[in-house]
């Protein structure tokens, strides 16, 4: 009989993260609660921030919807502001009885003492992570209005999450299409291209997608979410490249301070490059 693994050669549990579009869907508080038994699950910043004031959206989903101009999203004669509505509800619901931090995710908050970190990270993540979310707003590609994006707390939300995914570098985001078919892209997606950022779509025919959705298959049966893997429209997957994000690491890190006394330096002491999104490209694929 085979010897079970020691947690010395384990390999290590991989990292998603939630999109929040996802998040706003009936899949995404399910998912949040049985995936994390088998990866590391972050939630972004402005998705926490959302779910927490769910009362404020559930009223007014328009609010939380992906872009003006975005395919209107249904399910079986469901729209996207019923979906977004209902699935607040159900995170509402749920933090009545639970605390968030009953789900065992992580996630960066506004300081580091109300951040929930794997043991493989330190305080020092939310610097970085700041760093390179403040840097995309200081990113002008052309015709971006940054000023439109921090109104719009979805659109928030997703620079919260590419900028994660950037950070942690192995890190993939979870997400769905807007509707199902061929040519359905995901909202996260239509965003990225809005940023004039490259967002290519792979073909599951590709060797590594194969061996990277079959592991995912696995990690869902595994979770108990084998059923999410046959609904449409599919999950999808999106990875962040972005070369210049690993510069943040410990080059400029901040010296030495306690927790109780963090403090960011201004941005201009932090980045080490005029624009550390250059070069960036995304790139997606459907889950099943």
């Amino acid at each position: 009989m085979q010897e079970p693994l020691s947690p010395a050669t384990r390999p290590p549990r991989w990292t998603c993260i939630l999109d929040p579009a996802l998040g706003l869907t009936p899949q995404g508080l399910l998912v949040s609660k049985h995936l994390r038994h088998v990866v590391n699950l972050w939630l972004v910043r402005e998705f926490r921030h959302i779910v927490q004031n769910s009362r404020v959206y559930r009223d007014n989903p328009a609010l939380l919807t992906p872009a003006p101009d975005a395919a209107p999203q249904s399910l079986g004669g469901v729209s996207a502001q019923q979906q977004i509505h209902w699935s607040l509800l159900a995170w509402e619901q749920y933090l009545q009885r639970h605390d968030l931090l009953d789900l065992g995710l992580f996630w960066l908050g506004d300081r580091p003492q109300e951040s929930v970190l794997p043991p493989d990270q330190t305080p020092h993540l939310l610097w970085q992570w700041e760093t390179l979310a403040e840097g995309f707003d200081q990113y002008h590609p052309p015709n971006y209005a940054p000023e439109l994006d921090q109104a719009h707390p979805l659109r928030q939300a997703f620079r919260d999450a590419i900028a994660l995914a950037a950070l942690l570098e192995s890190a993939l985001i979870l997400t769905i299409p807007l509707a199902d078919g061929p040519h359905a892209t995901p909202a996260l997606c239509q965003q990225i291209e809005r940023w004039h950022l490259p967002c290519t779509a792979l073909s599951a025919d590709h060797p590594s997608i194969r061996w990277e959705r079959q592991t995912l298959h696995q990690l869902f049966t595994q979770a108990g979410l084998t059923a999410l893997l046959w609904q449409r429209p599919s999950l999808a997957v999106v990875h962040i490249y972005s070369p210049y994000a690993g510069l943040l690491s410990d080059h400029n890190r901040p010296a030495e301070q306690s927790v109780k006394d963090y403090a960011a330096p201004p941005l201009s002491a932090r980045l080490p490059v005029a624009h550390p999104w250059v070069e960036t490209k995304t790139f997606w694929y459907l889950l099943s």
